[in-house]
């Protein structure tokens, strides 16, 4: 394995992550990029590499910086555990992934301390199980 394969294989498992702990799917991904899902799945597997251009995008998108992209130095975004992600992805729907998109977004750009984070959640799990109630 040469260093530019070892680089790609670095550089779209961090996507892969950054895409995975905010709820995205490849398709909706791949859709804020204007590329195929295809093309995507192709850079995260690190069997094709990033423009520079590409890799600034998913920084605006994730909000980290192409350092973080590129070395993994950097300010790190919240991470969520395999199986919580594992977790979420099976049991809620498009609507719902949305939302937890966006509170992970939040919570990795505002830098928020754990009992702000655990007052977000609280708030969170209160909007789902009033959205839950409706559906009923």
């Amino acid at each position: 394995m040469n260093n530019e394969t070892s680089m790609n294989d670095e550089i779209g498992s961090r996507i892969r992550a950054l895409r995975k702990s905010s709820f995205l799917t490849i398709n909706k991904l791949s859709e804020l990029l204007e590329i195929t899902p295809g093309s995507l799945t192709c850079i995260e597997s690190g069997r094709r590499g990033a423009t520079v251009a590409r890799l600034e995008k998913i920084g605006e998108i994730f909000h980290v910086s192409l350092d973080y992209l590129i070395s993994g130095r950097g300010e790190a975004p919240v991470k969520w555990s395999g199986s919580q992600i594992s977790y979420f992805e099976s049991v809620l729907g498009e609507y719902e992934r949305q939302i937890l998109a966006k509170f992970a977004k939040a919570i990795s750009v505002r830098g928020y301390s754990e009992k702000e984070i655990n007052l977000l959640s609280e708030a969170l799990d209160f909007q789902i199980r009033a959205i839950d109630s409706l559906k009923e």
